[in-house]
């Protein structure tokens, strides 16, 4: 039990698209407001350097499920990771975000205040989701039957890892088959890894590629992330989405 506040949020999957048996199906995470000590994990130079910094800020926050089971983050799905971003960041530093944006005819830089309150998870249809973050999909043009996963935080870094490397490399980075290799576990029913980075590579279908993604993209449980700015006395009104940087964690005071 954490010795610090904590509070229990709701997360956008509501817990669908994990096993039964997994503490995360509750579809609640608890998390414990932050200290300073958990600041000092945010300007930790080895973690910034890796890249683990918010991995190990959320490690930190995260006490359970809110019925006193233990959670493992890692088994997140990332639409699920942006709820518990947006719980660390309220429980920390309060609701209210500056931002700053800027008008496209002047160019001119305006402040203003994002009520991280008013954002809201997508609507989510439960028909779809059988504690599982395993799909089935038909690719429209070329008939195939494909199963994929919605990714977690950790195969999200791996997907990046990999495009970073084949550009040190000196290659041409291969953003949209890399992330496909890493999303589709099978093909018409053949699991085979060799099979499927085949397919992948030599024919699959660009108009597959984007239908694809884009029906990903419509079934991953997340935060709506976009948001109004509209500031009438700077003649500023945009469809945006919500910038995050480090101001995020580390707002202005």
């Amino acid at each position: 039990m954490s010795k610090f506040p904590t509070e229990v949020i709701d997360l956008p999957s509501r817990g669908l698209v994990y096993p039964k048996d997994n503490p995360l199906s509750a579809g609640q995470v608890e998390i414990r407001y932050m200290t300073a000590k958990d600041e000092d994990i945010l300007t930790n130079q080895n973690f910034l350097k890796k890249g683990v910094a918010l991995d190990k800020l959320y490690h930190a926050l995260v006490v359970g499920n809110g019925k006193g089971e233990p959670v493992n983050i890692d088994d997140m799905i990332m639409g699920d990771r942006s709820a518990v971003m947006l719980g660390a960041r309220m429980l920390g530093y309060g609701a209210d975000y500056t931002i700053e944006v800027t008008h496209p005819d002047t160019g001119k830089k305006i402040p203003h205040v994002v009520d991280l309150n008013q954002l809201q998870p997508r609507e989510l249809d439960e028909s779809l989701y059988s504690n599982s973050r395993e799909f089935e999909y038909e690719l429209p043009i070329s008939k195939k039957m494909i199963t994929f996963k919605l990714k977690t935080a950790v195969e999200d870094k791996a997907i990046q890892r990999a495009i970073t490397a084949q550009e040190k490399s000196g290659q041409q980075a291969r953003n949209t088959t890399t992330q496909l290799k890493y999303l589709i576990t099978s093909i018409d029913g053949n699991e085979e890894k060799k099979f499927i980075d085949e397919f992948i590579d030599n024919h699959m279908l660009a108009k597959d590629s984007l239908l694809l993604r884009s029906h990903i993209l419509e079934i991953t449980p997340d935060y709506d992330l976009t948001i109004t700015v509209d500031i009438p006395q700077e003649d500023y009104h945009e469809l945006l989405a919500l910038p995050i940087d480090l101001n995020f964690f580390w707002p202005r005071l």
